[in-house]
């Protein structure tokens, strides 16, 4: 099965139009699926697995080495160290500790081991927070996550139209045309009922949800010199 945003277009558009009879335009599910991603990024973060060789120094620039790393988001969640060892053996985060992130610049963010340089043959394996990538190449949702995402964007879009229909959004072109109260209200029944799978799926309420939300609270603390550092949730193993 695709997993882009070109799919979840077609998913959408199949979804409405068996239920409301209408057929939705690009356009305005393009704009929904944005709308969605930056929903779902505020709740749940992706786990972002990377190796990184040993380079004999203690310094590792992540705003080059980490793909999708973004100041400000992303966050550390985990450093195993020397990597392969059966058991793992983690690093604990904190200025005194094993390792510790510091914000070099506005674009630059260093993991930084304070007490050993990883040689060469050695590798430093991170587990870090980055934003949910949809776009028409990829999408970095799993399965279950994705039909998840699926019924969030519906309801987005179901609330859209049941806000043109009562003339709240004066930029959203409705897909569909007739009597604007009727019309508004079973649109937001609609958008009611696609959110409820969506929570269901996801656990929202219930003893099994998932969210990251915590993963994007970085703290800036300065040291003596007045230079930032970044901390997180220390780990321990």
């Amino acid at each position: 099965m695709a997993k882009n945003i070109t799919d979840l277009q077609r998913l959408i558009i199949e979804k409405v139009s068996d239920t409301a009879q209408t057929i939705p335009t690009g356009t305005n599910v393009k704009n929904t699926i944005d709308d969605a991603l930056a929903e779902w990024n505020q709740l749940y973060a992706d786990n972002v697995l990377l190796d990184v060789t040993g380079n004999g120094s203690n310094v590792y620039n992540l705003s080059s080495l980490a793909a999708r790393w973004e100041i400000g988001y992303s966050s550390i969640l985990e450093v195993e160290y020397p990597a392969g060892y059966a058991p793992p053996v983690y690093l604990n985060f904190g200025i005194n500790e094993d390792y510790y992130l510091y914000r070099k610049s506005n674009t630059q963010d260093n993991f930084v081991t304070p007490d050993v340089s990883p040689a060469t043959s050695e590798t430093i394996r991170l587990s870090y927070s980055a934003r949910h990538v949809v776009n028409t190449a990829s999408c970095t949702l799993n399965d279950t996550e994705y039909f998840a995402f699926l019924n969030l964007s519906t309801s987005l879009y179901c609330n859209k139209m049941a806000a043109k229909f009562a003339g709240d959004i004066p930029g959203f072109v409705a897909d569909e045309v007739g009597d604007s109260g009727t019309k508004s209200g079973e649109w937001l029944t609609m958008a009611r009922t696609f959110r409820k799978q969506y929570e269901q799926v996801m656990g929202i309420g219930t003893d099994i949800q998932r969210g990251l939300a915590n993963a994007t609270g970085d703290i800036d603390l300065t040291d003596s010199n007045n230079k930032d550092f970044m901390f997180h949730k220390r780990k321990t193993r």
